[in-house]
């Protein structure tokens, strides 16, 4: 395995095949797989800490038709699934986009679970969001989750891997139904939370980054913290590598083949959200590092910007000095209080406008507030 000493700064140009910006899912994937194919691969990462927005979030992948459920005897289809999709993008889609993601993510599932060796498994008896309500949808098997991660195995790199704040990144989701829920954390198997932060155990999307950065380390692919891309390089109208700064010294990295721009939303980004969110709050769930570098380079040479309706937002809420990395730690509403039985939220006349049942959707409900 890889230790630090061996990811030394980039000292001058360099050229690759690949250049993977960010270091969540996205980008550790796009670059397992493409060293996978023999292709020469970095991964370059603006903050000192490896796994970006993936580390905050359920780490909830969503694979129709797979091996895993078809393994557990649970019927599926590539139609279902796709009528499901279709369904929830209610006609925002990119036709191409949506075909390619139900035919090519069972093969892109198996190949991370036999040759990248990542533990995925069914979530037991978690169904669809819209399970019921939209047409394709199912009660069980299409949702995935990883085994815990132990961190204390990355050894050296254990301290570079970004942590996640809440204390269910300690638990599975099926251990946490087991317990009542998120609503009754006073039920929760304490000693087994206690003993996996003593020994660093993660799960949800912190252990789903602990994955992958184990991989990634696993199979030699570089790896450069630190290191934030400021630009691309066009070339007669072809990305052809990117500008980018550790400390003080500007590099220019070349790649062969193409650069996978992979950091993140750009909530935290005002201009941007003030030009293309509904609702113009900056405030987020995510680390501070990710505020929308992808979609500032790839305007810059003249993208595309597809601007999407607000289908899911989350209420968040923020306790005065509580921090994490630096910044303000906001915490989700919608998955929890507003789920709460007999609980309901208003706006300032009393009137209703929402299911809370569907914390998903509550904050984009908010346009009606």
């Amino acid at each position: 395995m890889t230790t630090p000493s061996l990811a030394p700064k980039i000292q001058s140009e360099m050229e690759v095949d690949l250049i993977a910006v960010g270091s969540g899912m996205g980008a550790s994937c796009a670059a397992l797989a493409a060293q996978a194919q023999g292709l020469e691969t970095v991964i370059l990462e603006k903050s000192d800490r490896f796994g970006g927005g993936t580390t905050y979030s359920y780490g909830i992948v969503w694979v129709g038709d797979n091996h895993l459920e078809k393994s557990l005897g649970i019927e599926d289809s590539r139609e279902d699934a796709y009528n499901y999709l279709h369904h929830l993008a209610a006609g925002h889609e990119l036709e191409s986009n949506l075909r390619a993601y139900i035919d090519t993510s069972p093969e892109a599932l198996r190949f991370f679970c036999d040759d990248v060796g990542i533990p995925f498994y069914v979530v037991p008896g978690f169904p669809d969001y819209f399970q019921g309500m939209a047409p394709g949808s199912l009660g069980e098997g299409r949702n995935l989750q990883v085994r815990p991660f132990e961190a204390k195995s990355l050894g050296a790199w254990q301290e570079h891997l970004r942590a996640a704040p809440a204390v269910t990144h300690r638990a599975t989701f099926e251990e946490v139904a087991s317990w009542g829920g998120r609503a009754r954390p006073q039920n929760w198997d304490r000693q087994l939370i206690r003993e996996r932060m003593e020994k660093d155990i993660r799960t949800f999307g912190a252990g789903l980054i602990g994955h992958l950065m184990s991989a990634v380390l696993r199979r030699n692919i570089p790896f450069h913290l630190e290191t934030q891309v400021q630009s691309l390089v066009l070339e007669d109208g072809r990305v052809r590598g990117v500008i980018a700064k550790q400390g003080r010294n500007e590099i220019r990295i070349m790649a062969r083949r193409g650069v996978v721009l992979a950091t993140g939303s750009n909530i935290r980004n005002e201009s941007l959200t003030r030009r293309f969110s509904e609702m113009h709050a900056t405030e987020s769930l995510l680390p501070p590092s990710v505020d929308g570098d992808s979609v500032v380079m790839a305007g810059e040479i003249g993208a595309a910007i597809s601007v999407k309706p607000m289908f899911q937002q989350d209420l968040l809420y923020v306790i005065p000095g509580e921090e994490h990395y630096g910044v303000p730690l906001y915490r989700g509403v919608t998955n929890n209080e507003s789920g709460f039985p007999h609980s309901i939220l208003v706006n300032l006349d009393g009137n209703r406008f929402a299911d809370e049942s569907i914390g998903q959707q509550v904050g984009a409900t908010l346009r009606n507030f």
